[in-house]
């Protein structure tokens, strides 16, 4: 019963987080928040600042769960810098939600360098996973 009250909290308010048409993936217990990058960019568009700021509050309200910041690369590029990339990526993020308020010991960062495939808009994230 619990449970479901929480994946409740979780679907209302994060409703409606949208970016570039890609909205927040709810699973079972966790709540996944994808946020898409430019080419070797990792900068935070202010589009994907306001779905941040939804799962803020969210982690305000709920001060035991935790986030898994998952950050990744195109396949364009060496491997080291990709890698170099995925991490100004994953700390852009994991920065910015301090900056919020969330205890960085809420938060586990790690990327992942390139992940191949033809839909290199799609590779170029971070997700935010609130466990």
């Amino acid at each position: 019963m619990r449970k479901l009250l929480v994946l409740s909290i979780i679907a209302s308010v994060l409703a409606g987080c949208q970016h570039g048409g890609k909205s927040c993936h709810e699973y079972k217990d966790k709540l996944e928040v994808p946020v898409y990058f430019a080419f070797d960019k990792s900068d935070i568009t202010p589009q994907a600042k306001a779905n941040l700021d939804e799962g803020v509050e969210f982690l305000r309200k709920h001060r035991f769960r935790r986030i898994r910041i998952d950050a990744y690369a195109d396949q364009l590029g060496n491997e080291e810098y990709n890698k170099k990339l995925t991490e100004k990526r994953a700390n852009a993020i994991r920065d910015y939600i301090i900056s919020k308020g969330v205890a960085e010991k809420r938060i586990y960062t790690q990327w992942h360098g390139i992940e191949k495939g033809d839909d290199y808009k799609e590779h170029r994230r971070v997700n935010v996973t609130v466990l």
